[in-house]
């Protein structure tokens, strides 16, 4: 096997074994609601919730370099057309 798959397996199993070890009920109380689920339930949506946030973040950022690069494109044209007439 690869050292490759293996550095890529790895941290998987670890995070099963994990998981596997929360099993037991927690009590999750926000302002007036109040539940009960597995910590294995709650790690995984807190998981799924931090890459979406994640992923929400990287499309801003990237949106904002964009506009940030056609700003200076722009401005880079006008000087250009500017010192052409």
């Amino acid at each position: 096997m690869k050292p490759k798959t293996i550095l890529s397996f790895a941290p998987a199993v670890i995070f099963i074994i994990v998981l596997l070890q929360n099993m037991d009920e927690v009590d999750i109380t926000f302002l007036l609601w109040h539940t009960e689920m597995p910590k294995l339930v709650l790690m995984i949506l807190m998981m799924v919730i931090g890459i979406i946030a994640g992923w929400f973040i990287h499309m801003s950022y990237r949106k904002y370099k964009q506009t940030q690069k056609q700003n200076l494109e722009v401005q880079a044209n006008e000087i250009n057309n500017t010192e052409n007439e």
